[in-house]
């Protein structure tokens, strides 16, 4: 730092920015621009030195120049860019970064949720959250004002998946329908793989295996056109499908190209998901008496049933195309074995006098007592 007196008289204090610019102040008052300086340095020395546009860059300018620079799969920056133009911009755009205090947040994140709903509140902060974090890595501000937000809960809808007569009556659904042969194909692949819904639509007839009963997850299709990697790294996977599954889409596919979708739009091209769910899936809910559910629920049914069949929760996952257990875990109370543990506790503390397993053989460490079991 170097004070220097101004042929207006006044004082001015300089100090070198890390960036290599000269940050300068100057006032009326040696003893102010001193005292300027020796801060400014600490700041320097210890890393928290402002960029010099931090002081007037409002949240819209920072976005601009943000959003430009981000590496984003298109349907994620679009779902952002509605956020942003509904209800992060009416609320900040015009706000300075710096201006911007935890308390405010706070007070913006509970009326969202209290008025839009626990999702759109959580969607929103979380683009906010990053916005700051990164302007506090440009050094626009001290430090994130996103800190320790207290989030409206969102609750979970108890699982659901079809049951094996609600799937048979879904099958039949089909019938007489147009095109029910490739629909009934459709919902048996989707619940005997637990594929998703983007990934259905991208099947082509070449990642069928009819011989091995495989099929491999390659590409997917969104709402901006076919994409040539998965969800994730976890998402590129091939997947067992049962004979049941094949044999209802060998017909629909036996005759066409290998490069052909195996689903394909009713009027050619890929599916559209959300002409699929107007035209096909709802309307056979319907028919097939099921109350609307998303046609995610062939996921869930697909892990509820290997859940139930005792198959490893990481198997599952790897088949659903997770890195966590988290989704899986939520069908765990179905395992054939998931209340042995209970069962045992139970007889050993209560005597009681006969106990099996899921299978109906004996568990061991039972003790029989000649007393009643207790339920």
């Amino acid at each position: 730092m170097y004070v220097r007196r101004l042929p207006s008289g006044r004082w001015q204090a300089t100090v070198r920015h890390p960036s290599g610019r000269k940050i300068t102040k100057t006032d009326p008052l040696k003893r102010v621009v001193v005292a300027w300086g020796n801060e400014t340095e600490a700041a320097v020395r210890n890393g928290q030195v402002l960029s010099e546009r931090g002081r007037s860059v409002t949240v819209e300018q920072w976005y601009a120049r943000w959003s430009e620079g981000r590496n984003l799969a298109a349907t994620t920056a679009h779902n952002e860019h509605l956020r942003w133009d509904a209800y992060v911009q009416p609320e900040w755009g015009s706000w300075p970064l710096r201006a911007i205090g935890r308390i405010d947040v706070q007070a913006w994140v509970t009326k969202l949720g209290r008025d839009r709903g626990p999702h759109v509140a959580f969607g929103c902060y979380i683009l906010l959250s990053k916005m700051l974090a990164d302007a506090e890595l440009e050094k626009l501000i001290p430090a994130t004002p996103c800190h320790k937000i207290d989030l409206p809960k969102i609750e979970k809808p108890a699982p659901r998946w079809l049951s094996r007569e609600e799937y048979d009556r879904l099958l039949l659904a089909f019938d007489g329908a147009p095109q029910g042969d490739r629909w009934r194909a459709y919902v048996a692949v989707a619940c005997n793989t637990g594929l998703r819904s983007g990934e259905l639509n991208g099947l082509d007839v070449r990642h069928v295996d009819f011989g091995r009963q495989l099929v491999s997850v390659e590409q997917v299709m969104t709402k901006f056109g076919m994409r040539s990697y998965p969800k994730s790294d976890a998402s590129r996977r091939t997947v067992h499908c049962p004979p049941e599954a094949l044999e209802l889409l060998w017909p629909t596919i036996a005759d066409r190209d290998p490069a052909a979708p195996c689903f394909p739009a009713p009027r050619g091209g890929r599916l559209d998901q959300s002409n699929f769910l107007k035209t096909v899936w709802h309307p056979a809910l319907r028919r097939a008496g099921i109350e609307p559910v998303r046609a995610y629920v062939t996921r869930h049914t697909f892990a509820s049933s290997m859940v139930q069949a005792g198959v490893p929760l990481w198997d599952i996952a790897q088949a659903l195309g997770h890195s966590s257990l988290e989704f899986v875990n939520r069908y765990a109370f179905l395992a054939p074995d998931a209340h042995d543990a209970i069962r045992a506790a139970f007889a050993r503390t209560r005597g009681a006098r006969v106990a099996h397993d899921a299978s109906g053989e004996p568990l061991e460490g039972y003790e029989s007592r000649g007393q009643r079991a207790v339920p």
